[in-house]
């Protein structure tokens, strides 16, 4: 039987989100608000102060604020089946914000979050990371492996940016509607992108690749996952490549806000993520971890001598 206290606790939240609600959505001096909100739902959650009913009944006191019309929503729902898919990335990409006055305001206070700044920071960590290894090897051309490639965004765009380096690129997704979606942005260009439909846990590469880069992936996998995959693909590298692999870290600001919309990653800190890199890498490469300007968005590094 529900207790007293869980009955408090949720009409409590349920009152504060139907207010925002009620007035249109958050404004910017609400937006703290809202993230203490989360954290106090998320902790509450976490205690056993709020059970699965609960939760159920607070998302449902946002309305269409929780619909797929929202950024908010459509992380929560899912509509492609699974968490992080390539059109929310782009959405964040372009900074999507509704035209429906009901969403606008919840897609701006979405979209001002850590999270979010952090993903759209990915673009330039991958522009900056392809420049600056084929100006380090006086290079102009490179073969890129792009892991879960989704929309293509960072690749389409450095390409867009810098006519005088060439790409070879192949790109695996296992979502043909992403890989459909990515494909449109490279019609006109003169680069060699391959798409490849597969589960990256078959996919075999049939050479090596200079640079091997992985953005939203490899924080859905457990640390043996992680491991057992770094393993199996820096031997792919060419002499003097380098893999990066993108992971959130754990604490960050945005963190009880995606505990509400059900997006689960498995969070690590530097010292983690330089821990698994060099169990999977022994002792022959070069490991290191790098971060976006959030210091959200991880990158661990892994070169070839």
């Amino acid at each position: 039987m529900k207790t007293v206290t869980h009955t408090r606790n949720a009409e409590n939240l349920k009152q504060e989100i139907g207010q925002l609600v009620r007035q249109g959505g958050p404004n910017v001096q609400d937006y703290q608000q809202i993230d203490n909100l989360m954290i106090r739902m998320s902790n509450q959650a976490r205690a056993g102060l709020l059970s699965a009913e609960d939760l159920s009944s607070i998302r449902t006191e946002f309305g269409v604020s929780l619909s797929n019309k929202t950024m908010q929503g459509f992380m929560f729902n899912k509509p492609h089946g699974y968490a992080g898919d390539f059109e929310i990335i782009e959405r964040m990409y372009t900074w999507h914000i509704s035209p429906d006055q009901q969403c606008t305001k919840w897609d701006l206070f979405v979209q001002n979050h850590a999270a979010c700044r952090a993903v759209r920071n990915r673009k330039s960590y991958f522009k900056e990371v392809v420049k600056v290894y084929m100006e380090r090897h006086n290079r102009t051309d490179i073969r890129l492996l792009n892991l879960a490639s989704g929309p293509c965004t960072e690749l389409a765009e450095f390409i867009q940016e810098n006519p005088a380096f060439h790409i070879s690129a192949d790109c695996v997704d296992l979502d043909s509607n992403a890989i459909a979606y990515a494909k449109q942005k490279f019609s006109g260009s003169t680069a060699h992108v391959r798409f490849i439909q597969k589960n990256i846990l078959r996919f075999a590469p049939d050479s090596p690749y200079d640079l091997i880069w992985s953005a939203g992936l490899f924080d859905y996998f457990n640390d043996r996952q992680f491991g057992q995959l770094i393993s199996r693909f820096i031997p792919y590298l060419t002499s003097k490549g380098e893999l990066i692999v993108g992971n959130f870290t754990d604490n960050h600001p945005s963190q009880s806000y995606m505990d509400l919309v059900n997006w689960s990653l498995n969070y690590r800190n530097p010292e983690q993520l330089l821990r698994l890199g060099q169990e999977a890498a022994g002792d022959n490469y070069n490991v290191r971890v790098g971060q976006e300007p959030e210091k959200v968005n991880l990158f661990l590094h892994i070169q070839r001598p």
